[in-house]
């Protein structure tokens, strides 16, 4: 997981713990990712109830009593989600970098979107500290390399 982008009044850290609280149930490598990104910056997970896969879409769940889904671009149009408009500049940006972009949808609006990179790798097994540090440094300098060419 490389970005986070949140709605105005929403922090980032709440779009995370939102996605995070759904992935981390589920094994594979691209919510493992997002779970992990968690952990590493201490984030909470919040309760989760009554969580389903949205095959081909995403998972939505109740966290803490409040309906939230996250997936792709594809479950913001099914849910005809309002608000992702806001992203389309950073989402756009992001899409160009190779990232893929897990949107977090609360109440049928688009509060967040994440950036994923490198899933596969962020989730493999016996991974170290310092080898994702390593990675998360090797992807930031090379976007930041990009911006500048």
């Amino acid at each position: 997981m490389t970005d986070i982008a949140a709605a105005e009044q929403i922090d980032a850290e709440s779009v995370l713990a939102c996605a995070a609280s759904m992935a981390y149930l589920f094994p594979d490598p691209f919510f493992r990712a997002i779970s992990e990104e968690a952990r590493y910056r201490g984030i909470a997970l919040l309760a989760v109830d009554k969580i389903e896969r949205i095959p081909g879409l995403g998972l939505q769940a109740l966290l803490d009593g409040s309906l939230v889904q996250i997936g792709n671009a594809g479950l913001v149009k099914r849910l005809e989600a309002r608000g992702v408009e806001i992203f389309s500049d950073i989402s756009g940006s992001w899409k160009r970098e190779g990232k893929e972009i897990v949107w977090v949808i609360a109440g049928g609006l688009v509060v967040g979107a994440i950036g994923v990179i490198g899933a596969l790798f962020l989730s493999a097994p016996k991974k170290t500290p310092e080898i994702n540090s390593m990675f998360r440094s090797f992807i930031n300098l090379l976007s930041k390399q990009k911006n500048t060419l």
